[in-house]
């Protein structure tokens, strides 16, 4: 309760669940409701990750995966975010990969479909997308079932794939930009070698001013994830964010998670 306390007197408005929120409320949805009006914060969405060869294995993925969108539903809540595991593998099939996520996607994209929950997709450096031409495939996939994509700027960069020339093709696709910073801009896939450190916001090298400027001058309705790395306290981390966010970039997000 202080922490969302905290979240609606410095201006946020939504906030982002995983499993532990629906693994201690979702027989309790009542309860959980309750809490959020009192404090004045909407659950906007919650974040799953995914490995897709997994469906294949388990079928009960589904079932879980259908009582998700149903919690979420109930909650009032807007998005189903689906991040991409991956299983490590010396040399993975990429053709493999896509397909197995191809099918992953459509089954999830239907049940959100019926729960009237959005499906937003993540993809992340650890999976089957490095390179532009992926990245190109996988929009035209999950674009007709209805998914839109999730667009974490350090990750897309990680990926090989620029997030404004990704937003010049494809903002119409984007319902969710995660805006982050990190202090080196080249790596490699995380499956293979460490990630590069992200840092809180505009204390990297991620030209974060540009791709604002980019979403506000082509008028972007979607969301904004102000993210912050478990480098400091949660307190210590939400202020230096609204700070940078107020100050640096010069404005006050209305829709910031």
């Amino acid at each position: 309760m202080p922490c969302l306390t905290r979240l609606t007197d410095l201006g946020y408005n939504g906030v982002e669940v995983t499993y532990n929120t629906f693994a201690n409320y979702s027989d309790r949805i009542t309860i959980l409701k309750e809490i959020v009006d009192n404090v004045g914060i909407e659950i906007v969405s919650y974040k799953l990750r995914m490995d897709f060869n997994s469906l294949a294995k388990d079928s009960s993925i589904l079932d879980q995966f259908q009582k998700i969108a149903d919690f979420i539903n109930k909650m009032g809540g807007r998005y189903i975010i689906l991040e991409q595991g991956f299983q490590a593998e010396k040399d993975p099939d990429q053709e493999v990969l896509l397909s197995e996520f191809e099918r992953a996607i459509t089954d999830f994209s239907g049940i959100c479909a019926d729960a009237e929950v959005d499906l937003i997709f993540l993809p992340t450096p650890d999976g089957f997308i490095h390179n532009e031409e992926m990245m190109d495939r996988v929009v035209e996939l999950i674009y007709p079932l209805g998914t839109r994509m999730a667009l974490d700027v350090c990750d897309f960069m990680l990926m090989g794939v620029q997030p404004i020339d990704f937003m010049k093709s494809y903002l119409d696709a984007v319902s969710i930009v995660r805006i982050n910073d990190m202090k080196i801009l080249k790596g490699k896939k995380a499956w293979q070698f460490e990630m590069p450190e992200k840092t809180l916001l505009g204390q990297g090298k991620v030209d974060l001013n540009s791709i604002w400027n980019y979403l506000q001058a082509n008028e972007y309705k979607g969301w904004v994830i102000a993210e912050c790395p478990p480098e400091s306290t949660l307190k210590e981390g939400i202020d230096k964010t609204t700070n940078y966010i107020n100050k640096d970039l010069e404005v006050f997000l209305t829709n910031v998670l």
